[in-house]
């Protein structure tokens, strides 16, 4: 359906056309309609499939410009992805200035949050812990909210987020609410948020990522050696990566590469996981924004809350803890303009061979094939 049918602001259009957007994704095609009606919808999508304008730009549309009083909130497990919707709405500003939006997020100074929350923001975009604190510390009224939306709510689920919602619902809610919620998965506990909270009619959407077969391609280690195969791999001439996010499992597992590869003479490389203070990610996400860092060594914290959509590879060290986040990790790649030949490299051992038919029978559309550097 062609994007101009479906009768958005002209600012939108605006801020599309500056995008090069002229077709909506699948779950934008989908989402938007359905939302400019006011229906409620619970979409199950993966990383990287547009949900971010799917329910920006309904939002957007359905605000009252006149109405200077707090009208939606959009929930996020993390400041990171805060940032980034925070930052879409800027560029969408950029045509359509009668906008007023807030950060709530943690590692910010939360006076002077406080002081903007007391203005009153017609949008807050929030971390359900640090918008709890706001409104027990400086309340504002919460009748004018019409529209709530959460997104990534399984990972709101992982970091024990979701009770904050559920608290923020029974006690500042009281008039008819439009929910939207995007996940990538919809765990039990989850449905059960759904069930408490979620009243009348529910549009369920369920997204596959319509990925053509994606090749995975498998480096043995070299006498179990992960780390001297990661270095054969990136040393190789034919390992030319505009952006490549390599991940491990855990925190220590991500500083521990990063040194080693420090060590053996890797330039251009950070480390960026969630021991990192706020100041320190800020500058992280500015090398990338500005081609300064092309190695990312990090956890599943950036396969699930973080946009870059310039990465060209994907190198794991080794398997999540919970394959779930597999699909994620190698999603990350083939997502910016040019960017077709996105590849996916794992270092395997013997040991992980049973790990790999789980993720062959739960992913058909991977293609995974052995070879050397």
């Amino acid at each position: 359906m062609d994007i101009r049918q479906y009768n958005l602001r002209t600012s939108t259009y605006e801020y599309l056309n500056k995008m090069d957007i002229d077709a909506f994704m699948p779950v934008q095609s989908k989402v938007i309609p359905l939302s400019l009606k006011g229906r409620q919808v619970i979409v199950e999508a993966p990383t990287g499939t547009g949900k971010t304008l799917a329910f920006l730009i309904p939002v957007l549309e359905k605000l009252d410009r006149g109405n200077r009083n707090l009208q939606s909130i959009i929930f996020v497990p993390t400041r990171e992805l805060g940032k980034q919707i925070w930052n879409v709405i800027q560029d969408i500003k950029e045509f359509d200035k009668d906008i007023s939006v807030m950060l709530a997020i943690g590692g910010e100074d939360i006076k002077r949050q406080a002081e903007k929350f007391v203005k009153r923001p017609q949008i807050v975009i929030a971390t359900p812990d640090r918008l709890a604190k706001l409104m027990n510390d400086t309340p504002i009224p919460t009748e004018h909210i019409n529209t709530i939306t959460i997104d990534e709510a399984d990972m709101i689920l992982d970091f024990g987020f979701m009770n904050d919602i559920d608290d923020f619902v029974a006690r500042r809610i009281r008039g008819e609410v439009n929910f939207s919620l995007f996940s990538a998965t919809l765990p039990i506990p989850l449905q059960n948020f759904i069930k408490r909270n979620i009243k009348g009619e529910v549009e369920n959407i369920l997204i596959k990522k319509e990925d053509e077969e994606q090749i995975i391609e498998m480096v043995k280690a070299h006498d179990g050696d992960r780390d001297q195969t990661l270095i054969e791999i990136i040393n190789s001439d034919k390992f030319n990566p505009f952006l490549c996010l390599i991940f491990a499992k855990t925190n220590d597992e991500v500083r521990y590469v990063y040194q080693n590869l420090r060590n053996s003479g890797v330039k251009q490389i950070a480390a960026f996981h969630s021991d990192l203070s706020p100041r320190e990610k800020n500058r992280i996400i500015k090398g990338i924004q500005s081609m300064d860092i092309i190695y990312l060594v990090t956890t599943d914290l950036i396969a699930r809350g973080m946009d870059f959509p310039g990465v060209s590879h994907v190198l794991n060290y080794t398997l999540p803890a919970d394959l779930s986040y597999y699909r994620h990790r190698i999603g990350r790649t083939n997502r910016g303009k040019g960017l077709n030949n996105g590849r996916v490299i794992d270092i395997y051992t013997d040991q992980d061979t049973h790990r790999y038919k789980e993720i062959e029978s739960k992913n058909d559309f991977i293609k995974l094939e052995k070879t050397r550097m």
